[in-house]
């Protein structure tokens, strides 16, 4: 069931302002600022006056304006509106077959999608939950390809997120307004395991939890060949999908998804089984190779392999994607450890 926000305007603004031909649809009788639900009397039994008697959700487009008098002006979303990000760069193809994913979907389903990008400029894995405070955050409006338009923000994954639900989404939208679900990815290469840790595709992620809006972390394990980002993101939404079945997702819901390998050379592969599933905790095997700078400086360079464990427990998401299944894991910010919080208080006597 969609949840359709509205505010209203007052008919001598409306003949005011510049609306920009957004269609109108008067609301008989006073409403108020509420709640629509797809399906609600108030939507389709004519408590809605205007070009139509009934709202069609396919009528209008992604957004209209609704009209009560003595009221103020505000957008009405159709669907579920998305926050696009990741920690590859704003061009990067992974977040580019996430974003033409998310809008075939959309026109594919009974859900509308709006798809917003805010992504950093450059690459940023690995990036973990760094944040900036001590220099300005840059930001410009970048066209990625003739359907993705966002904006790229010279900053960290987690700023990005941040910088987008406290700034440019409400100076995009309206004040007070919020995303539904933020979607980190589609990354280049698997985040299972400890590596959510360093991840700066789950971090964006778990920041957004943290600031009450539901997440998803998308991830591709890449193979040895060349990926099929495209299928990889079509999979991924089907991921989506099934998280959304039932209504949307939760505030402060986190969830990351990890797709196996998908290549051009080894052909299209059916949709995998997706599982749910923990994360593998064991520590990547660390290797770094020792190296000599032609003035005598001794420096290492990073040389091991980002799903080298030391141990892979059954029925983690390693141990699944490893055979293939797309994982599906719910992750939290708090990093309490709640079942010792009661013996540490007997150790030092704060019982």
């Amino acid at each position: 069931m969609l949840s359709l926000a509205f505010e209203a305007i007052d008919r001598r603004a409306l003949e005011q302002g510049d609306w920009g031909g957004c269609p109108i649809v008067f609301v008989a009788g006073d409403v108020g600022p509420s709640e629509i639900h797809a399906g609600d009397s108030r939507a389709s039994e004519g408590r809605l006056k205007g070009p139509s008697d009934r709202l069609d959700l396919g009528e209008f487009g992604h957004t209209v304006l609704l009209v009560v008098p003595g009221g103020s002006r505000r957008r009405l979303s159709l669907g579920v509106r998305i926050l696009l990000t990741n920690d590859d760069g704003i061009r990067a193809p992974g977040i580019e077959a996430m974003h033409e994913a998310l809008l075939e979907w959309g026109r594919s389903s009974a859900t509308p999608l709006e798809v917003f990008t805010v992504a950093p400029q450059t690459v940023q894995s690995a990036s973990a939950h760094g944040v900036t405070f001590h220099t300005p955050i840059m930001i410009r409006e970048e066209r990625v390809s003739p359907t993705m338009v966002g904006v790229a923000v010279d900053a960290r994954p987690a700023d990005c997120v941040k910088l987008a639900i406290s700034n440019i989404w409400p100076e995009k939208h309206g004040t007070g307004s919020r995303p539904d679900l933020v979607i980190s990815g589609l990354n280049s290469g698997a985040n299972c395991g400890i590596n959510v840790i360093y991840s700066g595709t789950v971090a964006a992620a778990l920041e957004a939890a943290f600031l009450g809006v539901p997440s998803i972390a998308m991830s591709l394990m890449l193979g040895s060949g060349r990926p099929r980002y495209d299928v990889a993101a079509r999979w991924a939404c089907k991921a989506v999908e099934g998280l959304m079945s039932v209504g949307k997702m939760r505030a402060h819901e986190c969830v990351s998804v990890n797709v196996p390998p998908v290549e051009e050379d080894g052909g299209v592969a059916r949709l995998p089984g997706v599982v749910v599933c923990p994360m593998n905790t064991h520590g990547l095997v660390d290797q770094y190779e020792r190296r000599v700078s032609p003035i005598g400086e001794v420096y290492y360079w990073a040389a091991g392999h980002g799903l080298d464990f030391h141990g892979t427990e059954k029925g983690t998401d390693v141990d699944h994607l490893l055979q293939g299944r797309i994982t599906v894991t719910p992750l939290m910010y708090d990093l309490t450890r709640h079942g010792m919080l009661e013996d540490m208080r007997v150790r030092l006597g704060t019982k």
